[in-house]
């Protein structure tokens, strides 16, 4: 998702439950950057979801799924880098986007 502590959701649902509401319609990842209580609770809220039947463990392990396949393609891994050339990003996705 895009970060669901912008306004046009946070002025209209709390975070935990518009997060909620995302992942039962699809969402895979969900992106909640401001502030640390935002995250716990979104968190507590999808743990206490599947705890109570609400998500099944098959929906979350259906994301899983989709999540480690496209990792697995793109060959995206969990090992720390030291630097990141974010100058020849930019120069792939100005190339990618044509600009």
């Amino acid at each position: 998702t895009d970060d669901l502590t912008m306004g046009a959701i946070k002025n209209e649902y709390a975070i935990p439950e518009a997060a909620l509401q995302s992942f039962i319609a699809g969402s895979d990842l969900l992106l909640v950057v401001h502030g640390y209580n935002n995250e716990i609770r979104t968190f507590n809220a999808l743990k206490n979801a599947v705890e109570t039947g609400v998500v099944s463990e098959e929906r979350v392990d259906e994301s899983l799924m989709r999540i480690l396949t496209l990792k697995k393609k793109y060959g995206i891994t969990d090992e720390e880098k030291e630097f990141v050339d974010v100058e020849n990003i930019n120069r792939l996705y100005d190339e990618l986007m044509g600009d």
